[in-house]
């Protein structure tokens, strides 16, 4: 089968046929294939009139190849995986790219206005996503490409206007339903949820995000459930303290409707088996929240700049067998420690690396001068810089730590290893790779000077790649 279209394809028809050809079983190659085809299309001269129905059309293929992603079936038989999510991520970056291009196209029609802006804010949105649910680096503007829509639907009045392309409706009502049912996600400290939650719950939050309001007219005073956007700027929903309000594009948005909508679906619960499901979904949603809801002035960590380097050891695995070898050392290029709090670090590497890191990842931090020794700590978000170089920010993990083995109850072949610490006046806990130990199991922990055996409770949060299980104080 050609995988390949006598790029680039001008005409639906065949366009279409090609896109329905491409194999559902082979996502790699499926992929790749579109990736090609769709950037060598972007740098085709072609009247807005004609481009809009193709885009569409790669469209549906890209929005079934993104929701597809976590799927066993689009999984199964995958080799590269780094490659597809990277190339996924670009899929929805160029395709945005070509729909914002042609709102600047002259002769544009401006009743294509709204179907435009809503694929170019869809596509954003879908990056920012994938993003999430694969805990790789933001990428470079994309709070920036996000807020800008919506403030152009504001402008031209689009913003609840519904959207339609094709025959059905679309999945989003409209700009404005989408546009803060993923400013709640972001809000929802998606970096830290476990694997596939980040997505989930994203398709709940729809209900959540039509009740809450983006107001022009505020208070600037620190209040509960109160966040301010700069539709100008490149930032999610931030805190009183972290906005300058000298601008006419900033607005307040207001998550307390959502929280009365959350708390009677609570209450109604009983009413039917909908209701019950609908509750629970409610109830982690306050659980994520309730951070959010104090209304406490915003106070920054004291930050130092630094202009050490640093080596780094990636993965607990890699991590433990370099202790236990007694030979820490770091591979790959050296990042620059850029700041230093008491509870972290913010990297950045400046050669703009492909990064095999990931949010959540353990790590360790092996510095070149001072003989500092080593810092362990897990790494809490990534951003791609406008150079293309990559940010890095981790929290310090405290404690002495050593090398540990956890042996399975009565398989004494199935062994995981983790690694101990201990911080001075608290409970000892374990880090193990996320899954491969769970709640109930009955273990024996392996020491360098002593062994015990204890049933693993729950894992605590510490990570979406990291699971962290107390030690009991008793046997």
């Amino acid at each position: 089968m050609n995988t390949r279209p006598p790029a680039p394809e001008t005409q639906p028809a065949k366009l279409r046929q090609w896109l329905e050809d491409l194999p559902l079983l082979n996502s790699e190659l499926s992929v790749g294939a579109v990736l090609e085809a769709l950037t060598c299309f972007k740098q085709y001269a072609l009247p807005g009139k004609k481009r809009l129905p193709l885009l569409h059309l790669y469209r549906g293929r890209i929005n079934s190849l993104f929701y597809a992603y976590n799927t066993p079936s689009f999984q199964h038989g995958i080799r590269g995986r780094e490659v597809v999510r990277r190339q996924l991520g670009e899929l929805c970056v160029i395709l945005e790219q070509a729909y914002a291009n042609i709102l600047d196209t002259p002769g544009f029609e401006v009743s294509e206005t709204l179907a435009t802006l809503y694929c170019a804010l869809e596509q954003s949105t879908h990056s920012l996503r994938h993003t999430f649910r694969t805990y790789g680096p933001i990428p470079e503007g994309i709070h920036q490409h996000i807020n800008g829509y919506y403030l152009k639907a504001e402008n031209q009045g689009l913003l609840y206007t519904p959207v339609q392309i094709g025959a059905r409706p679309e999945r989003h009502e409209n700009i404005s339903a989408m546009y803060k049912q993923l400013m709640l996600l972001t809000l929802a400290d998606p970096f830290h949820l476990p694997e596939g939650e980040a997505m989930q719950a994203f398709t709940f939050l729809d209900r959540y995000g039509a009740a809450c309001r983006m107001k022009q007219e505020f208070s600037t005073a620190p209040q509960s459930g109160i966040f301010f956007i700069d539709l100008a700027g490149n930032t999610p929903p931030l805190p009183a303290g972290r906005m300058q309000f000298q601008e006419p594009t900033v607005r307040a948005f207001d998550i307390n409707p959502m929280v009365r909508a959350a708390t009677r679906d609570i209450i109604n619960q009983d009413a039917s088996l909908k209701h019950r499901i609908v509750a629970e979904q409610a109830r982690w949603l306050l659980k994520q929240f309730k951070p959010h809801l104090k209304a406490q002035p915003f106070q920054r960590e004291n930050r130092r700049h630094s202009k050490r380097q640093t080596g780094l050891v990636i993965g607990l695995e890699m991590v433990r067998n370099s202790l236990e070898s007694k030979n820490l050392v770091a591979r790959g290029k050296l990042w620059n420690i850029v700041e230093e709090s008491d509870c972290g670090y913010r990297l950045s590497h400046e050669d703009k690396p492909e990064s095999t890191l990931a949010v959540g990842e353990l790590i360790a931090l092996v510095e070149t001068r001072g003989n500092r020794g080593y810092q362990l700590a897990l790494t809490r978000w990534q951003r791609r810089n406008p150079n293309g170089a990559i940010s890095l920010g981790v929290e310090k993990l405290v404690g002495k730590v050593q090398t540990a083995t956890c042996i399975l109850k009565g398989q004494p072949s199935e062994s995981v290893p983790c690694l101990y610490v201990q911080e001075e006046g608290k409970q000892a806990y374990l880090l193990v790779t996320r899954r491969r130990l769970k709640e109930g199991l009955e273990v024996e922990l392996r020491l360098a000077d002593s062994q015990r055996t204890f049933r693993l409770g729950k894992p605590g949060s510490c990570s979406p790649r990291i699971d962290g299980y107390g030690i009991p104080t008793s046997e």
